[in-house]
């Protein structure tokens, strides 16, 4: 029997190889946005070529997981990362890089540190000169930049393209229709989507 797999969301645990590994390559192939599990740092790169329509776990968390799959297709949500790195306003630089140690070990690449309230509200960003430049007892929300581009979950990826094209930027947040920050887009992830779309469109 021949299932259809294209624009289909599927959580798969796998490891670097065996069945689960296979079966991840195999739904990628065949159109379907991946959800992996379980998967060590080493393998990550091995889904490069279509990572736009992976969302990879190294430390699985069904909440995120569950809160993913619910996203329309053609969405910010749909295609956004939940691995960033935020910190508190209310926090000292001290403690700031800290918690920014913990998260950057989870994240590929960090682009931007954003600042947010006891809510998760999106406020700003820091910048890391100033971040390593000012006494270590500075507070966060002494220092933070205010201004920060953003996306909501529900607008389009052509207009979240555009943003990011408009302001040359190489990541950017998306929040909640109350600015609750919720996870990030890379461009990297917007010039997959738009390869993979233009290959399709050619076939």
């Amino acid at each position: 029997m021949s299932y259809n797999f294209k624009n289909k969301k599927i959580i798969i645990s796998a490891g670097a190889s065996g069945i689960g590994w296979a079966t991840a390559k195999e739904c990628l192939e065949k159109g379907a946005k991946v959800f992996v599990c379980d998967i060590d740092k080493k393998s990550i790169n091995k889904l490069k070529k279509n990572k736009s329509r992976v969302s990879l776990f190294v430390e699985p968390n069904l909440k995120d997981i569950k809160e993913l799959l619910t996203y329309s297709e053609n969405t910010a949500g749909a295609i956004m990362a939940k691995e960033l790195v935020k910190v508190k306003e209310s926090l000292s630089v001290l403690k700031c890089i800290d918690y920014m140690r913990a998260q950057a070990e989870n994240v590929t690449r960090v682009h931007s540190i954003y600042v947010v309230d006891n809510s998760d509200k999106l406020l700003g960003r820091l910048s890391l000169k100033d971040l390593l430049t000012v006494n270590s007892r500075a507070k966060v929300k002494d220092i933070y930049i205010p201004k920060v581009d953003f996306v909501y979950v529900n607008q389009s990826i052509e207009e979240t393209a555009k943003i990011m094209s408009k302001y040359d930027l190489e990541a950017i947040p998306v929040v909640s229709e109350d600015k609750i920050l919720l996870g990030r887009i890379t461009i990297d992830d917007i010039v997959d989507l738009i390869k993979e779309e233009a290959e399709e469109d050619y076939q």
